[in-house]
């Protein structure tokens, strides 16, 4: 059950990154049924203000928004300075992420880079500012997004699990250091999300595990918040998702590393196979 604090006179917010699409709007709506008030962040053109408008007018809560790049150098600081000089919060969600399947080799300069400052820099400049305002409140939460991906090395993925790994370790560590704070830190590892029918059948195509461990983004955000609120530090949300975290700490790492490589091969050849029927039709 979510801890509302009491101890303000003022409204207190939940700011949630990567808020437009996929979990972050489940997140953003899961939030408002509990009648969070919500400060919302993602790229510009993503239609958030209309949703901004629909969970109002749904929910009865307030709900701001910024469209903003996190991933350019002053984008924490920038987000950092609009909440607080507004709002009071007291939970952050970090969302915004980026991943997908790709030859390192093949590779934009520019792909890498966003993935670093996205799924890295952000997460800990955005957390490290808004620590003192987080610290301000009677309880508050941290919610970090990692990956099941995060606890084995995934080739044709490469730099997205070891990024999601430096979630995981990031959000231990800031954990226990927080310990005697009213901050909680949690990390939630998913694995594959039904976001829209065109990435939900990508992930199907992976293979036997990925259609196993698939699940809606609304149950993952569900589950997600239930068990911060509760004071869980790791979160793995469905039993195949734990049964596949047991076997990536379990097998060793060469079979593992195999494993994965087959399924992302099959994938990549098929994105190429029909990237081949559009040009030619």
């Amino acid at each position: 059950m979510y801890y509302k604090d009491t101890s303000s006179p003022e409204p207190v917010y939940t700011l949630i990154t990567g808020a437009s699409q996929g979990l972050g709007k489940a997140f953003a709506r899961e939030c408002a049924k509990r009648k969070m008030n919500l400060l919302l962040v993602s790229l510009p053109g993503e239609d958030l203000p209309e949703l901004c408008r629909d969970i109002n007018q749904e929910f009865g809560v307030d709900v701001q928004c910024l469209e903003i790049d996190l991933a350019k150098p002053d984008g924490p600081s920038r987000v950092y300075h609009w909440a607080v000089s507004r709002y009071r919060v007291n939970m952050l969600i970090n969302n915004a992420g980026i991943g997908g399947s790709r030859k390192y080799d093949e590779c934009s300069i520019d792909y890498i880079d966003t993935i670093i400052m996205l799924n890295i820099r952000t997460v800990a400049l955005l957390t490290k500012l808004l620590i003192g305002e987080l610290k301000n409140h009677s309880r508050s939460y941290i919610l970090n997004i990692s990956s099941i991906a995060a606890f084995s090395p995934v080739p044709f993925k490469t730099v997205y699990p070891a990024s999601k790994s430096f979630i995981y370790s990031f959000s231990r560590g800031l954990r226990e250091e927080l310990r005697e704070t009213p901050v909680k830190v949690a990390v939630i590892h998913p694995g594959p999300i039904m976001t829209n029918p065109e990435v939900t059948e990508r992930i199907r195509r992976q293979g036997m595990l990925a259609r196993l461990t698939i699940l809606p983004a609304e149950q993952v955000a569900r589950i997600a918040l239930k068990r911060s609120f509760k004071g869980h530090t790791v979160i793995t949300p469905g039993f195949f998702n734990k049964l596949c975290k047991w076997m990536m700490k379990s097998l060793p790492v060469r079979l593992r590393i195999s494993i994965a490589s087959r399924a992302l091969r099959r994938e990549l050849d098929e994105k190429r196979k029909y990237v081949k029927k559009i040009k030619v039709a």
